[in-house]
């Protein structure tokens, strides 16, 4: 049906959007077909998909990102005792970000920023192990895990690129000027 102004519109026509039908459902697409969303398409819809397939219905989208609630409030804590902060600030720090009005919208809105900013906790973990590391191995072993991410977070927005950018410019910038010699050339490298 087309769309009238200031005209109801039946909860069915809608929902026949909002649900999977079970030809849509991506346990029912090939094997090869569910890794090349994952890998070449927009991977939260996939993730979506799976969990509506799982859930039954349009509330899998909101436990998916519940989910990438608690793994970024967890990212954040790890990053928090990793830094040494007070602890005032800690649970200042956790309160705010994780109880602030954005990430609650984030998390309750079925859209993909609730899996953009987990990723990017752990992108910032992989960073910080990265830059302790002593041996070449650690470091480009956290670096390219941290790389394997930023794919997947382009994946789902190409506005990522510029903001990973101007992270990882400081981050070699800093590696640079702290004298960290494999951070910063593997750094550069990957710039």
């Amino acid at each position: 049906a087309d769309f009238v102004w200031e005209d109801w519109i039946s909860a069915y026509d809608l929902k026949k959007h909002l649900v999977l039908s079970e030809s849509e459902k991506i346990f029912n697409a090939p094997f090869s077909r569910v890794i090349n969303v994952f890998m070449n398409e927009r991977s939260y819809f996939a993730l979506l998909n799976l969990a509506e397939s799982v859930v039954g219905s349009s509330k899998g989208g909101v436990l998916l990102n519940f989910i990438f609630f608690v793994v970024s409030e967890s990212s954040l804590v790890i990053l928090m005792k990793r830094l040494s902060m007070d602890k005032t600030i800690k649970y200042l720090s956790l309160a705010m970000f994780g109880f602030s009005v954005y990430i609650l919208s984030a998390a309750t809105f079925i859209r993909f920023y609730m899996f953009i900013i987990m990723l990017f906790l752990i992108i910032l973990n992989l960073c910080y192990t990265a830059w302790d590391a002593n041996s070449w191995g650690a470091v480009i072993f956290d670096e390219l895990l941290a790389l394997i991410l930023v794919y997947f977070s382009f994946k789902n927005s190409e506005l990522v690129i510029p903001f990973f950018a101007v992270f990882w410019i400081c981050f070699v910038i800093a590696s640079l000027v702290r004298e960290k010699r494999k951070q910063s050339i593997t750094g550069l490298w990957v710039c």
